[in-house]
């Protein structure tokens, strides 16, 4: 599974880069943080935080939701998408009834996104390499301890597997999410359509995990 999660996530990422949706006006949420600490390391780190508990909050929209199809035909349509309302019917054609809801959290990610790059000029004053190292150390840590505090009480093999596994999706989804704020240039904004893609590739990730596990106990 962790050489198909590779490929998977790898299509994600350059997607994110070339992606460009013209979309409709967003709504921008209001902000529960602004980013603007003297400290970028915490910047970040709020970043990544808002971040992980909204593609939680999506993934749980997700899972009230039955017989999801995330085809390849979607990811091609989505990459072709011009609106909210085109992105709203195929998620109609994914059996997601929910989908509203699931834009509004999508739109909240976009929002979050902007409001780092507004506010953290001193983030691209930096190489893109370094800014990458950046977000990897921030997110590694990140993750490292959120698997730590899942893994405390494991006590069989098969959980512990399974949270290794779910400990990856997330970071692979983080890495999705703040490909779009390597660069602050217009162009390469991931929008909507690369955030579909971060949600699609990380609920096919944990599905996965999942279905790993069941197999495991039996």
């Amino acid at each position: 599974m962790q050489n198909l999660l590779k490929i998977t996530f790898g299509m994600l990422l350059f997607s994110i880069l070339f992606i460009s949706c013209e979309k409709e006006a967003i709504d921008e949420p209001k902000a529960a943080e602004n980013f603007n600490s003297p400290d970028l390391t915490k910047n970040i780190l709020e970043f990544v935080t808002i971040d992980a508990n909204l593609n939680n909050e999506i993934e749980k929209g997700l899972k009230l939701n039955k017989n999801l199809k995330f085809d390849n035909n979607i990811m091609v349509q989505l990459q072709n998408c011009k609106t909210e309302t085109e992105i709203l019917n195929l998620f109609l054609i994914s059996s997601i009834s929910n989908e509203k809801y699931i834009l509004s959290l999508l739109k909240q990610k976009v929002h979050y996104q902007n409001l780092f790059k507004k506010n953290n000029n001193i983030f691209y004053e930096k190489t893109i390499t370094e800014r990458q190292n950046l977000l990897d150390t921030v997110i590694n840590e990140f993750i490292d301890k959120q698997t730590l505090n899942n893994n405390s009480n494991r006590l069989l093999s098969c959980a512990s597997e399974y949270n290794t596994d779910i400990g990856r999706c997330n970071r692979d989804a983080l890495i999705g999410s703040t490909a779009a704020i390597i660069t602050a240039g217009a162009g390469i904004l991931p929008g909507l359509g690369a955030a579909v893609l971060v949600m699609i590739a990380n609920h096919n990730c944990k599905s996965d995990a999942m279905e790993d596990y069941n197999s495991c106990k039996n």
